[in-house]
């Protein structure tokens, strides 16, 4: 039972970190906490911590999947 939450908890995760950045890259922005928009030309620093840190998170997710499918 612990495998199924762990594999489905490390989908949904990364599901949701690849359409994140998916969107990020595509409109070159992302929003903020209060509907801030943050564009990648103004605000470099801040574009590219938030890349990491939903990269960091996505293998987050494949960690959970590897580690359910053993």
């Amino acid at each position: 039972m612990i495998k199924i939450i762990s594999f489905l908890g490390g989908l949904a995760i990364l599901s949701v970190c690849s359409r994140q950045m998916f969107l990020m890259f595509r409109d070159g922005s992302f929003r903020a906490r209060g509907n801030r928009l943050i564009v990648r030309s103004a605000h470099p620093i801040m574009f590219w911590m938030n890349l990491v840190g939903l990269t960091l998170f996505g293998v987050i997710g494949v960690a959970l999947v590897i580690a359910a499918l053993r």
